[in-house]
């Protein structure tokens, strides 16, 4: 997979001494997707014209980052309205040129509600861990072959519960303890989401590892 670029899309940082609004990522999605010979690529919020930017990145894939509450709920902590249109511009610009793109936490929250779904609070999942269950899928099956079920770390106050879930994903993996989707998948689309971070796994989980394989292996080099 070497040479293979994916964006990741980053949390937007409010500093009160200065005003600036940051955007941030966690260095450990380097070394996560390094490992896999994927080369990682940081993208900016605010560009004025999304398609051309990301047209120029030569990207074969995309990953929507956590961090930040959607601005749409109701009391947002840390929403950032900018970063929202901008993954929304990121997901267009992915169907459009048939490019995979998974979301993660915030990401997968984004994910579904772009394609009709919603987001929910949820109760016991900020920074805890839980067991999750694969769910009877052929594919799912394939991508986390024996694990059946396994834990996961959690860190978020809102959710996807089954019936909130966008019409055209299908749930792959659930909480086992509130039945919460933890993980779908729209594979003709390509679009992947996943509610814990990978890149908060020490040393990595090879659940995940095969997950990100399963999204950007055999992607075409631009």
């Amino acid at each position: 997979m070497s040479g293979v670029r994916i964006g990741l899309t980053q949390r937007v940082v409010s500093d009160a001494k200065t005003g600036e609004r940051r955007d941030a990522l966690d260095q450990k999605w380097v070394t996560l997707l390094t490992g896999l010979g994927l080369t990682p690529v940081p993208l900016g919020n605010m560009p004025t014209d999304a398609k051309t930017y990301l047209s120029s990145l030569g990207l074969s894939g995309v990953i929507l980052t956590g961090g930040n509450d959607l601005a749409l709920l109701e009391n947002p902590v840390n929403a950032a309205p900018e970063r929202d249109a901008f993954e929304a511009s990121v997901l267009a610009f992915c169907l459009e040129n048939n490019l995979p793109a998974l979301g993660v936490c915030r990401g997968m929250q984004m994910m579904n509600v772009y394609f009709g779904g919603d987001v929910q609070a949820l109760i016991g999942h900020v920074a805890t861990r839980h067991r999750v269950e694969v769910l009877e899928d052929k594919t799912a099956n394939t991508v986390f072959a024996s694990d059946k079920t396994f834990e996961v770390n959690s860190y978020h106050n809102y959710g996807i519960v089954p019936q909130a879930m966008a019409p055209d994903f299908l749930p792959w993996v659930r909480c086992v303890e509130d039945n919460s989707i933890e993980a779908f998948a729209d594979t003709t689309r390509r679009m992947f989401g996943m509610m814990w971070h990978p890149e908060r796994e020490e040393p990595f989980k090879k659940q995940d590892l095969a997950l990100l394989r399963f999204c950007f292996e055999g992607v075409p080099c631009l």
